[in-house]
C-alpha cells in the first residue's frame, strides 16, 4: 500500500454514465471485478465509490463490497479520508443493501482524527 493516497472516485454501474457535471476523473467500472482491477492498479480504495446494485449477469455490489472488506480486514487497504459512498440503483432492497454494508464499513475501518 503506498503511504499517501491519491484523491479518485469510483462510478459502478454496468450501464449508466455518471451524471452531467461529475468529476471529469471518475473511473467507470462495468463490473464488480472491474472495480477491484482499478483499485489494485491505484493500490487503494477510493475516496467516493458511486454504486449501482445490479450489474450485469449475476453481478453485484455486494461482490465488491465483500472484496473491499476482506481487503481492510488482511490490511491490505485502509479505509481512506475522506470517505463517502452513494446509490443511485433503482433497486430499493438493493440500496438498502448497500447502505447496511457499507455502513458496517464505515463504522468498523473509519480511521480516527
Amino acid at each position: 500500500m503506498t503511504t499517501e493516497q491519491k484523491y479518485w472516485e469510483l462510478f459502478l454501474d454496468d450501464i449508466r454514465n455518471p451524471p452531467n457535471g461529475s468529476n471529469a476523473d471518475i473511473v467507470i467500472c462495468r463490473s464488480s471485478r472491474e472495480a477491484v482491477t482499478k483499485c489494485r492498479e491505484a493500490e487503494c480504495l477510493p475516496n467516493l465509490i458511486m454504486f449501482d446494485y445490479h450489474l450485469v449477469d449475476a453481478d453485484n455490489a455486494c461482490n465488491f463490497i465483500d472484496w473491499m472488506n476482506m481487503q481492510l480486514l488482511r490490511g491490505v487497504y485502509k479505509l481512506p479520508k475522506p470517505f463517502n459512498y452513494s446509490t443511485h440503483s433503482s433497486s430499493k432492497d438493493g440500496r438498502a443493501i448497500i447502505h447496511k454494508r457499507m455502513s458496517k464499513i464505515i463504522q468498523n475501518f473509519s480511521q480516527g482524527d
